[in-house]
């Protein structure tokens, strides 16, 4: 028989009369923070609950009325997924260069576009109840009722566990290599479990700029290999290329053509990234303003 969220509470010695929920719905838009949410829930438990200390006006009302917040967010696959419960430690008058000031709110900047108003508003900060900690991206709940980010009295609600997963719900799974292309906005937010098996592979990658088709071929043959390089583009926007400093990252996507052995040397490599440059045609001298490789 199916366990009712509100019970698995009780039975960790918390009263869901105490407890809102409230379930975060990433949009399907680029662009967007809440896009983000699950992989932060599980990787950077700071910047979520940054961002979970501000709400509309109208669900302020309901967070200032219980001390307790039971959050969830929703994967690639739908799934309502438990991210922690959160005791209210503090209630601040929002201010926009104090939300924005601090690393979590840097990093929430660069992930979207984000604004928050000055007062009369609130900035709820927020800190997880121990105990619930080890489930956070391991238990999952039928949510019924509605798909928006929305908030919900615990002691109302039957909604049941239906699913306790051994692996993260809230980490997308690693695609293949030859499925692998990710816009701008997905690498900014890579899952950490991805970045040690890119940095096992010596390959040679494409970026495509969707605003035109221009493109780029270059090759990955460091110390972290595919990660170095690609950690590069999300510092940084364009790795040091000239042609791409030009350009706006956001509508760059970053795709694999070709994985290479890892002991395979440099100047190899460096000869299979010149012969996929002449066959995708991406250099500047052959390819005209949509060639983005200048050598």
């Amino acid at each position: 028989m199916p366990v009712e969220f509100r019970q698995w509470l009780e039975m960790n010695g918390v009263d869901p009369r105490e407890v809102n929920l409230i379930r975060h719905t990433p949009p399907r838009s680029d662009g967007s923070v809440a896009r983000h949410l699950p992989v932060l829930a599980a990787q950077e438990r700071s910047v979520f609950l940054h961002y979970q200390g501000v709400q509309s006006p109208n669900r302020e009302a309901s967070l200032l009325k219980r001390p307790l917040v039971a959050s969830f967010a929703v994967n690639e696959n739908g799934d309502t997924v438990f991210c922690g419960v959160q005791r209210r430690a503090e209630i601040r008058a929002l201010m926009s260069d104090r939300y924005f000031g601090c690393p979590e709110g840097q990093r929430l900047r660069k992930l979207g576009n984000m604004r928050v108003d000055d007062g009369p508003r609130y900035f709820f900060v927020w800190e997880d109840v121990d105990v619930f900690v080890p489930f956070i991206g391991y238990i999952a709940i039928d949510w019924t009722g509605g798909t928006r980010a929305i908030i919900q009295h615990a002691d109302t609600k039957d909604y049941s566990i239906s699913a306790l997963s051994k692996d993260s719900l809230l980490v997308p799974y690693r695609r293949a290599s030859r499925d692998m292309v990710l816009s701008f906005d997905e690498l900014l937010a890579i899952p950490s479990t991805w970045r040690a098996q890119l940095a096992e592979w010596r390959d040679i990658y494409l970026i495509t700029d969707a605003s035109d088709g221009a493109r780029y071929v270059g090759s990955a043959s460091g110390l972290e290999n595919l990660w170095q390089r690609w950690n590069s583009y999300r510092e940084t926007g364009h790795g040091g290329n000239m042609l791409l400093k030009k350009r706006d990252p956001t509508y760059f996507h970053f795709s694999i053509l070709q994985l290479l052995d890892a002991d395979k040397s440099i100047a190899d490599v460096l000869a299979i990234e010149n012969s996929w440059k002449a066959r995708l045609r991406t250099r500047r001298r052959d390819h005209g303003p949509l060639g983005l490789n200048d050598n």
